[in-house]
This record gives structure tokens, C-alpha cells and sequence, in this order.
């Protein structure tokens, strides 16, 4: 029962995955973004598979910016990659993440960097209300991420 179970919700997550994935990209939000923050799937927490969206982001020239976790306190980043290539499993879920630095060692550009910040941030979620909360799972990652991106921008203006 339980095998039967979790291949109907892979089977629904990767439909609606793909519908959710094609809303996004046919939205003006997405359209107009010059710069988009999006997290990297993760199947072991049955996440909205983000992978088309970081194709079509980078295939249109958009800035990707990706994340980064720096330590248990919540702490994380998010850094620019260009492709797909610069992204490696991380333990302990395996995420796909960039490391710090590019190959030739330069230093990736953080979010916080950016000339113009963030257009569009696209984060996981167990839930969202009308108003835009969101029931993540608990880690405070994205909402200590959000609490700094808001600062800056209301620093900028």
C-alpha cells in the first residue's frame, strides 16, 4: 500500500511540477525578471521540481541566483550561477548547490552584491496563504533570507 502510494504522489508531484513550472514562466513576474532567486529541487523532500525554470531562466539571460546553506543557524545564500554544471550534491539531502567560489577561484557574485537585488524569488513551501505567509519546515532558512533581502531593499529604496 505504501509503494502504491508513493508512486501516485511521485507520479501527481511531477504533473503538477511541470504545470506549476509553465505558470510561472508565462507569468509577468517571471517574464519581466532580470534577476530571479530560485531554490534547487529536492526529491527526498518532495519539493516542485525547479529545473525547467532554472533552464529557461538562464536560456533567457536571466541572472540566476541560487542557494547557498553556510551553517545550522540558518544562515544561507544566494549566489549567481550560469549554468547547471556548477552545481554539486551536498550532503545531507544531496541538494545541488554552487560552492563559494568559481572555478578559477574568483568569487561568485551573493545576491546581496547585485546591483539591482532580486526581481523574483521563488522558495519551497509546505503551504501558502492569500496573503503570501508560508509554512516552510521549520529551518528559518528562508525567512532569515527574506528578513535581509527586504532590509536591503528598503535601505536602497
Amino acid at each position: 500500500m505504501k509503494a502504491l502510494y508513493l508512486n501516485h504522489y511521485a507520479s501527481s508531484c511531477s504533473c503538477a511540477g511541470s504545470q506549476i513550472a509553465q505558470q510561472v514562466m508565462q507569468s509577468r513576474f517571471f517574464q519581466e525578471a532580470r534577476s530571479v532567486g530560485l531554490y534547487i529541487t529536492c526529491e527526498r523532500l518532495r519539493e516542485v521540481d525547479t529545473m525547467d525554470l532554472l533552464k529557461a531562466a538562464m536560456q533567457q539571460g536571466k541572472q540566476v541566483f541560487v542557494p547557498l546553506v553556510e551553517d545550522s543557524q540558518s544562515n544561507m545564500a544566494l549566489l549567481h550561477v550560469d549554468s547547471l554544471e556548477e552545481l554539486h550534491p551536498t550532503p545531507p539531502f544531496g541538494i545541488l548547490e554552487p560552492s563559494r567560489q568559481h572555478p578559477d577561484g574568483s568569487h561568485r557574485l551573493e545576491v546581496s552584491q547585485a546591483p539591482y537585488g532580486l526581481d523574483l524569488l521563488l522558495m519551497p513551501g509546505l503551504g501558502f496563504d492569500r496573503d503570501g505567509r508560508r509554512l516552510g519546515r521549520g529551518g528559518g532558512y528562508y525567512d532569515k533570507l527574506v528578513h535581509r533581502l527586504d532590509d536591503r531593499a528598503k535601505q536602497q529604496g
